[in-house]
């Protein structure tokens, strides 16, 4: 059975008083044979790499490289990443999924009542109450990185990379929660790719995301909250790419939050 790799982050309100945005990166390393693995799962900060680096579609060289270099391994290679918001007036809820060696974890990031703290919790399992291999309490400033190593049930070896961007301003424009039916007109549609593993398995469904639009009808944020895990990258990452007519409030454009549906189906 082939298993997902499900990302959550929680943020609890009333924890900052500006946004925060934290990118999250899942490496996969592999060994000499001949090397012993390690018994002890450890976390250390890094220095801060230069911008580009850190940028999404990066693929982190000097973090793979620095991360190669300390424990002696023969690759290390990216698998995931993700990147998410914390509004200081609302609970977020951010969900991405990825196809890691027939294995699934879930891998749970809670931002702290307490400034700058934050808790990271790797789970082993088809399910929230699987194996707990990993957790821990930690603290992360603004501009910095934290990489915690780990090793699943199988002794394969992961490193979880969390960057800390500086918090910036929270936004203060007009948010409408829109009803089904009243979703702004489509102006430009892109349709997902197909995943090959999907269709080479027949995986058919639909994808339930909440998407964000600003005042100009662009979208800006896209949320997973339902659908078959080998879907639902595909659908992300197609509808970021959408335009919509902008949403009038009294003939005024308003930011929007509404419900899209993705559908993949074999011809």
């Amino acid at each position: 059975m082939i298993a997902g790799l499900l990302l959550v982050a929680v943020a609890r309100p009333g924890a900052a008083a500006s946004e925060t945005q934290i990118s999250m990166r899942l490496y996969e390393a592999r060994r000499d044979s001949g090397d012993v693995k390690p018994s002890v799962v450890s976390s250390y900060y890094l220095k801060a790499n230069t911008t580009e680096d850190q940028r999404a579609g990066s693929d982190g060289e000097r973090e793979r490289h620095e991360i190669r270099r300390i424990y002696n391994l023969a690759t290390v290679q990216m698998i995931s990443e993700a990147s998410w918001k914390w509004s200081p007036d609302q609970l977020n809820r951010e969900f991405q999924t990825q196809v890691v060696n027939r294995r699934q974890f879930t891998l749970q990031l809670t931002m702290l009542a307490e400034k700058h703290h934050f808790q990271i919790e790797v789970i082993d399992g088809e399910n929230r109450e699987g194996n707990t291999i990993f957790e821990s309490e930690f603290n992360l400033p603004q501009n910095k990185t934290i990489v915690f190593g780990f090793e699943d049930t199988g002794q394969q070896t992961y490193f979880i990379s969390l960057h800390r961007w500086p918090d910036t301003p929270a936004p203060s424009e007009q948010i409408v929660v829109l009803k089904p039916g009243q979703t702004p007109r489509l102006l430009k549609l892109v349709r997902p790719q197909y995943p090959r593993i999907a269709l080479s398995s027949r995986v058919q469904g639909t994808v339930i995301l909440e998407v964000r639009t600003d005042d100009e009808g662009r979208v800006t944020q896209v949320t997973v909250r339902r659908g078959r895990p080998l879907l639902t990258r595909a659908a992300v990452e197609a509808v970021k790419q959408w335009r919509y007519e902008p949403y009038l409030v009294e003939g005024t454009p308003s930011a929007a939050i509404f419900n899209v549906n993705v559908t993949f189906q074999i011809q």
